[in-house]
């Protein structure tokens, strides 16, 4: 998920962040599946094709939130918290794991452990100052896969910024934002809702980005 982070600039974290397996999978044209096999392939370490779904879902909404704030310094800053996952009558179930392990008490035995991302140190962004370096690297345009409502979520917001509606009077009154701040995120967002409308209307935009459905149909 953080790529390789011992490079000596931030262009050249970001550089690698963006050929992480779990991005490379992301910006595949592929169908989900295969792009998930592909990103694998560039994995140095065994990764479930379950986990990789959860994941990618996970770092498109990251790459979408880190643009919007110009985050400088996400590689290196996203850790786990493991969870129990496993299916009832057909609906997801999960406990986070602690000291149990599949079979004991209320965790079946057929129990999945996924990795769910957080972030951690995120007060390097919301700055005029920072760079943005996934703006600068594109990085919005390069995904392939998408979940549907998160792609509705963020036009939305949009829609709210570029009409300074409930969510613009929030972000401007309540979280003491300067005006270039503000301007900022809403100049910030209105880019990366363009840039997904015309990757979607191009056709280059798949919306198969349904972890809990690929996590059903695996473990069924």
């Amino acid at each position: 998920m953080n790529g390789a982070v011992d490079d000596d600039t931030a262009e050249a974290r970001y550089a690698s962040f963006l050929q992480s397996p779990v991005v490379l999978a992301l910006s595949s044209d592929r169908p989900l599946a295969d792009a998930i096999a592909a990103g694998l392939a560039q994995s140095s370490t065994p990764i479930a094709p379950v986990q990789m779904a959860f994941w990618m879902r996970e770092m498109a909404e990251i790459i979408l939130i880190d643009t919007l704030l110009a985050q400088q310094d996400r590689p290196s800053n996203i850790d786990y918290r493991e969870y129990f996952y496993w299916q009832e009558n057909g609906k997801i179930k999960r406990k986070r794991m602690r000291d149990q392990a599949p079979g004991e008490g209320e965790i079946p035995a057929n129990a999945v452990i996924l990795k769910r991302s957080r972030l951690n140190d995120n007060d390097a962004a919301g700055r005029i100052e920072y760079d943005n370096h996934l703006l600068k690297f594109n990085a919005v345009a390069g995904l392939r896969h998408f979940d549907a409502e998160l792609y509705t979520r963020i036009q939305s917001l949009n829609a709210d910024f570029q009409s300074q509606g409930e969510v613009y009077l929030w972000l401007r009154d309540s979280l003491g934002l300067d005006e270039s701040q503000v301007a900022m995120i809403v100049t910030n967002t209105g880019i990366v809702a363009e840039t997904l409308r015309t990757s979607k209307d191009q056709g280059r935009l798949r919306f198969d980005l349904d972890a809990e459905g690929f996590f059903l149909a695996a473990t069924k």
